[in-house]
């Protein structure tokens, strides 16, 4: 389907969140995910802070670990924080190598809702980035306390 049609952005986040949202797990919706995903990461700059941060999770919640299952795995090896072994494919990979900067030049933009979902994303997936951007978001976030 989505290579006969062109959706703008805000459609493309609200179905890859929609699909993301009823059943992440299940093959129709990474497939789905996999085949629209990288018209996500080609119409990046025309999406709003909102629709990367949704994308970003939908995509997260698809293909990354859940964040309970990361700390009880972690706790029960004695390894708080550990790196689990990456296996999101390379349409999730692009996704979140354009979004890292994309996000960072923007994050003044982003609401807080917007960046929690933002850095749940980041933590539920083993992409490069992460840490920078955490610690931006994290930045961010103290400005905002401060004034």
């Amino acid at each position: 389907i989505a290579q006969h049609m062109e959706f703008q952005a805000q459609h493309l986040a609200n179905i890859v969140w929609a699909f993301a949202r009823v059943r992440a797990k299940h093959p129709v919706t990474q497939a789905t995910m996999l085949a629209l995903l990288p018209h996500c990461t080609k119409q990046l700059d025309t999406f709003k802070s909102q629709e990367v941060s949704s994308t970003a999770l939908a995509v997260a919640k698809c293909f990354g670990h859940e964040i309970d299952h990361m700390e009880k795995r972690a706790t029960n090896v004695g390894m708080r924080g550990s790196v689990f072994p990456s296996i999101e494919p390379p349409p999730v990979h692009a996704f979140f190598d354009a979004a890292t900067p994309w996000a960072l030049a923007r994050l003044n933009e982003f609401s807080a809702q917007s960046l929690a979902n933002t850095v749940s994303a980041y933590a539920m997936t083993q992409v490069s980035g992460a840490t920078s951007l955490c610690a931006a978001v994290s930045q961010e976030v103290m400005r905002r306390y401060d004034n």
